[in-house]
C-alpha cells in the first residue's frame, strides 16, 4: 500500500483524500440539518469544487491500478487466467502435474488439466477424484506461447463419454472417432484463422495458430479450453439419458 501511494504525487493523494472527507462531512451535514429542496442544493455548491479533485484523484488511482496490471509478467497474467478458469469449473476440472515418467518424479514437461470421469459430479459437486487427462500444454513460459503454433492436446477418455456402455473394441474405436470429428468440426467453425483442430482416435490437438501476447490473445486461448469443455460436458450428458 505504501508503494501504492508513493506513486501519486502530493497534490493529488492529499486534494483527493480531503476532498472525500470534506464530501462525506456536507452529505453528513445534509442529514443532520434535516434534507430538503434548500439543503439539498446548499450541497450541492459546496461539493461543485471538491468533486474536481476526487475526481482527479480517482483518474489517477485507476491509472496505477492499471500499471500494475499490466507490469506483471506475462507467464503470472497466463496463470492467473488458466488459474481463474479452472476455479471456475472446479467441480468438474482439476490441475494435474505431468511428467516424463510417472515413477521418477521428473520435473513437469506440461500444464495440464484432468476431467472428473463421472459427469454426475458436475450435478452434485461430488469430491471423487476419479479423472482422466483432458488439457496438455506448453509449460506457462512467455518463448512458448508469443510465437504462435502453441498446439492444446485434448484426449477423450472411456470414464467420460463410454463408462458402463457395453462396446466391442471396434465400437469403442467408431465411438472415439465420431466424438473427435464432431469435436474438431466445432472448433474449426468457431475459430477459424485462430485455432486449427487436427486429431485422430483419442487424441485432439487444437493448434493456437496466432501468437499469445496480450490479454485479449490469452483470453481467446481460454475460450478455446472453455468451448471443449464444453463440448465435453454436451457430448457426455448423453450417457446420463440412457
Amino acid at each position: 500500500m505504501k508503494e501504492f501511494f508513493k506513486k501519486l504525487d502530493t497534490e493529488t493523494k492529499w486534494g483527493g483524500i480531503f476532498g472525500l472527507i470534506a464530501i462525506i462531512a456536507i452529505l453528513a451535514e445534509m442529514v443532520i440539518g434535516g434534507i430538503s429542496p434548500e439543503t439539498i442544493v446548499a450541497a450541492v455548491k459546496d461539493m461543485a469544487g471538491t468533486v474536481v479533485s476526487v475526481m482527479v484523484f480517482y483518474i489517477a488511482v485507476k491509472h496505477i491500478l492499471k500499471q500494475i496490471k499490466e507490469n506483471k509478467t506475462f507467464e503470472d497474467r497466463l496463470k492467473n487466467s488458466l488459474d481463474g478458469w479452472q476455479k471456475e469449473h472446479s467441480n468438474m476440472v482439476v490441475r494435474k502435474e505431468v511428467y516424463d515418467f510417472e515413477t521418477t518424479g521428473q520435473p513437469a514437461t506440461c500444464f495440464s488439466f484432468g476431467l472428473k470421469t463421472n459427469i454426475s459430479d458436475f450435478y452434485n459437486n461430488s469430491t471423487s477424484n476419479n479423472t482422466g487427462w483432458f488439457l496438455r500444454m506448453p509449460i506457462l513460459k512467455k518463448e512458448n506461447y508469443i510465437n504462435g503454433n502453441v498446439v492444446l492436446k485434448f484426449h477423450l477418455n472411456k470414464g467420460t463419454f463410454f463408462e458402463g456402455v457395453e462396446m466391442t473394441k471396434e465400437e469403442l474405436t467408431s465411438g472415439y472417432e465420431n466424438l473427435n470429428k464432431l469435436f474438431r468440426e466445432f472448433i474449426n467453425a468457431n475459430f477459424n484463422g485462430f485455432a486449427c483442430a487436427k486429431g485422430t482416435k483419442q487424441d485432439i490437438a487444437v493448434t493456437i495458430e496466432q501468437p499469445i501476447e496480450t490479454q485479449d490473445d490469452i483470453n481467446r486461448m481460454i475460450s478455446v479450453i472453455n468451448s471443449m469443455y464444453n463440448a465435453y460436458l454436451v457430448a457426455a450428458n448423453l450417457k446420463l439419458k440412457d
